[in-house]
């Protein structure tokens, strides 16, 4: 089953997680127009996602609007599981894929405020596989000249590409030491700190969790 997350904000926190549409339009009148939205373009919400769902664009979809701490929306459509047409509810669980990289920068940084770290220390002095790096320059790999920095890997210009290490489709079931270890025999696409590209640092940034809490990412969370 695709599950897809979008996540919109402006002042509230706006969440679409991507799936499909059966449920009715749950609306509080008078918390629509206490806290400054409109049931006209809520009402105009409800009909977008139905027609995903119309369109076999996704398989189910859950929207919720929260403001001040106050749930403004919440709804369900489609099925979570569709063979068995069993429809959408608030406890289904979703990936949330990239999603989980602003959650594991916030965990770094809580131990940022702790003074586990500057952001500007290097890598290796957490992690030592990281301090004999190499870049690729041309058909040739060479010792990089900038050590990779523990902001580098929360901003993404640590020298990671997209698509992950060799061996990276091997990666399902390693934990995050040993994708960490894999990750270091595949030289960086570019000098630490020059460029910016999305990439899996965020994996490197969910072990140097570990490292410096002494506890699994999942525990620290």
């Amino acid at each position: 089953m695709k599950k897809i997350l979008f996540p919109l904000s402006c002042s509230l926190y706006f969440l679409l997680f991507s799936f499909q549409a059966t449920a009715q339009l749950k609306i509080d009148k008078e918390n629509v127009k206490q806290y400054g939205f409109s049931q006209e373009k809520l009402i105009i919400l409800d009909s977008v996602m139905r027609s995903y769902v119309d369109n076999k664009d996704f398989s189910a979809i859950q929207t919720a609007i929260v403001k001040n701490g106050k749930i403004i929306h919440f709804d369900n459509y489609g099925y979570s599981e569709i063979s068995s047409k069993k429809p959408l509810d608030e406890n289904d669980i979703f990936r949330i894929a990239s999603m989980t990289k602003p959650i594991v920068s916030v965990a770094l940084m809580m131990l940022y405020e702790e003074g586990k770290f500057k952001l500007d220390d290097p890598l290796y002095k957490f992690i030592p596989e990281f301090k004999n790096m190499t870049v690729k320059k041309g058909k040739k790999e060479k010792p990089i000249k900038n050590h990779i920095k523990v902001i580098d890997i929360l901003r993404h210009s640590a020298g990671f590409g997209f698509k992950g290490p060799e061996g990276y489709r091997k990666s399902i079931g390693m934990n995050l030491e040993e994708f960490v270890k894999e990750s270091i025999k595949t030289p960086l696409s570019y000098e630490p700190g020059t460029q910016w590209r999305y990439s899996y640092s965020t994996d490197i940034c969910g072990y140097l969790v570990e490292v410096l809490s002494g506890l699994t990412l999942d525990k620290f969370l």
